[in-house]
């Protein structure tokens, strides 16, 4: 089974001043042998996730910005979360936190998740 990166990123001084530090977004990344692997991975997790196999590789790209409509929290982004790493958990795939090259990525998973409120 293939290993799934994970990056998370906040809104940065640039993006959005007001709300510089909290959380923009996560993605997830798992590179496989074959497109069949990729898309029986993709096809494992509830429609609700939108997991897409994009070749030989499973993307899912999950918004967590919160904005004037949601109060402040994208229940909707972390209920997608939650239910993603659920999946991942019983299917097998190791789940990597992977800070990426961005100035605004996360330096660690905790790091993410302790912004994010998520336990």
């Amino acid at each position: 089974m293939a290993t799934i990166e994970m990056t998370a990123h906040h809104l940065s001084t640039h993006y959005d001043a007001e709300n510089a530090g909290r959380v923009q977004d996560v993605w997830f990344l798992a590179r496989l042998a074959t497109a069949d692997e990729a898309t029986a991975l993709a096809a494992s997790f509830p429609r609700s996730v939108r997991a897409r196999a994009v070749g030989a590789t499973v993307r899912l790209e999950i918004a967590l910005r919160a904005n004037g409509a949601n109060g402040g929290v994208n229940e909707t982004g972390l209920r997608r979360y939650a239910t993603f790493r659920r999946v991942a958990a019983k299917l097998g795939p190791e789940v990597v936190y992977v800070p990426g090259n961005a100035v605004n990525a996360f330096r660690t998973a905790a790091d993410f998740e302790a912004v994010a409120g998520i336990a």
